[in-house]
């Protein structure tokens, strides 16, 4: 359905015993805020797609999430990358963000370089 463009936002946690889950699966606006349609207090992967045809992976982990936390985000984010290429979904990009705060900034920034242009 993602690639269906059926919806574009996926976002996806690390449970306990380290199983990866779909938390929420969505269409959202590119024009609103990102950071608003996202969990802000614990680490979460992002799977954005973008109606440039850019498909985009998000690690967004934010400051006051625990050492264990980022730890175990960390050492998942290979497995669900790998995942992600099992499925056949292309990633134009992948990145990290310090939380939801940082997000949009972070994600304007990705779609400008992606379109050519600069960052300043």
């Amino acid at each position: 359905k993602f690639s269906r463009n059926e919806f574009n936002f996926i976002e996806m946690a690390v449970r306990n015993e380290g199983s990866v889950d779909l938390v929420d699966s969505k269409t959202v606006d590119f024009g609103e805020k990102l950071a608003e349609k996202m969990e802000d207090s614990e680490p979460r992967f992002i799977l954005l797609n973008h109606p440039s045809e850019n498909v985009f992976f998000i690690y967004s982990c934010p400051e006051s999430a625990s050492i264990r936390q980022k730890m175990t985000y960390s050492t998942a984010r290979a497995s669900v990358l790998e995942m992600l290429q099992n499925f056949n979904i292309q990633l134009t990009k992948s990145f990290e963000c310090g939380g939801p705060g940082e997000l949009d900034e972070a994600f304007e920034r990705e779609l400008k370089i992606n379109a050519g242009g600069n960052e300043g």
